[in-house]
């Protein structure tokens, strides 16, 4: 439709939107070009017509578009440049003031609470959710304080985690109709199951996340599913060979993506299968793996996956 004349000036939304869609559809390779571009049109417009009068949601496109890019960045290893996003976001989410403004903020801090939660910070994610929950709160929606739940099964810094609250709130929340990132969600309660010594209930929660991934198209957390599904297989006692075809496919898909934390997760979890069901290409694809991360990405991952390769 913006090909037309008469619809050509709702670009900047249109490849808003575009990018939105390629982050939740895992193409992360594609989603920056849309979301650089929406930013540079809503740029060259004046700034009392920065956000076209069409637009129909209670979030800010501009701040939307940049807090994507956050997100993409965080899956490829670039924190850096997450980080910039993500200030570029919350600054200009909290410059427009009402009607969008607080709406906007939520939802800026909601993907930040998701991009701490997927590089493994769960306390600066329960802090962020907390935030949520205060604009939810203050503003009467509903929709943002149950959002921000979601993040806050732990109710203090470093406390334990409360795994039926967390249950609770993601099954409220979709309750109400609200499927983005559920299976993000699933996979934090697995995690927290696993820690438990729940193995079992884990893995389920890994197969109704891999049921809402198909159900909705949200490819981004395939791999990560992917990679938990054969590590609790593993932790199960299974034969090794379903849980290392789905390592390989986690990786591929990984790699087709440009999700290169997942892609290393996967690769790692690979490698440390025992050396008699290990494929004899482990060291080559977690070097592959470790390579395509920028240098100044440190994680646990990375220690790990260096002590594997210098041995």
């Amino acid at each position: 439709m913006v090909q037309q004349t008469a619809f050509s000036s709702f670009e900047p939304e249109l490849q808003a939107c575009a990018g939105f869609t390629d982050l939740h559809q895992g193409r992360l390779r594609s989603a920056p070009a849309h979301l650089k571009s929406a930013l540079a049109g809503f740029a060259a417009r004046p700034p009392e017509t920065t956000v076209a009068k069409a637009w129909p949601l209670p979030n800010d496109p501009v701040a939307g578009a940049a807090i994507a890019l956050a997100c993409v960045s965080a899956a490829q290893g670039e924190l850096d440049e997450a980080a910039y996003w993500e200030g570029e976001a919350l600054r200009r989410a909290g410059e427009i003031g009402s009607p969008l403004g607080p709406s906007s903020l939520a939802f800026v801090k909601t993907y930040a609470a998701w991009i701490r939660r997927f590089l493994g910070d769960d306390d600066a994610a329960r802090q962020l959710g907390a935030e949520v929950v205060a604009i939810g709160q203050e503003h009467g929606y509903a929709y943002w304080t149950t959002l921000g739940l979601v993040y806050q099964a732990a109710r203090e810094p470093a406390g334990a985690p409360d795994r039926e609250f967390e249950e609770q709130a993601i099954a409220t929340l979709r309750q109400m109709g609200h499927e983005a990132f559920a299976a993000s969600h699933l996979i934090y309660l697995a995690r927290l199951d696993a820690a438990n010594g729940d193995v079992d209930r884990a893995a389920e929660h890994i197969a109704d996340g891999l049921a809402a991934v198909q159900e909705a198209g949200e490819h981004l957390h395939l791999p990560g599913l992917l990679h938990l599904r054969a590590a609790y297989a593993l932790a199960r006692g299974a034969a090794a060979e379903q849980p290392v075809a789905d390592l390989r496919e986690a990786i591929r898909l990984a790699i087709e993506q440009g999700a290169r934390v997942t892609r290393l997760r996967a690769a790692l979890e690979l490698a440390r299968i025992p050396p008699a069901s290990r494929p004899d290409d482990w060291r080559g694809t977690l070097a592959e793996a470790r390579l395509d991360l920028p240098p100044s990405f440190k994680t646990e991952q990375t220690v790990a996956a260096d002590v594997l390769l210098d041995r």
